[in-house]
C-alpha cells in the first residue's frame, strides 16, 4: 500500500490517476486498514449508498 500511495503522489508520475477507489467488505478489520491508510468513505452510511445505487439503475 505504501508503494501505491507514494507512486500516485510522486510529481514525476505520468499516470492519469486522480482518485483510487476500493470496494471492500464491511468488516471492521478491513475498514480500519483503509482508514489507517488515509482512504475516505464515498458515502456516510449504507442508506446513502443504497440511494446512489437506486439512482444509477434509473439511467
Amino acid at each position: 500500500m505504501q508503494i501505491l500511495k507514494f507512486w500516485f503522489v510522486e510529481p514525476d508520475n505520468k499516470a492519469a490517476v486522480r482518485y483510487l477507489a476500493v470496494d471492500a467488505l464491511n468488516y471492521s478489520r478491513t475498514l480500519n486498514y483503509y482508514e489507517k491508510n488515509g482512504f475516505a468513505y464515498l458515502f456516510k452510511d449504507e442508506e446513502q449508498r443504497r440511494a446512489s445505487d437506486a439512482l444509477s439503475q434509473l439511467e
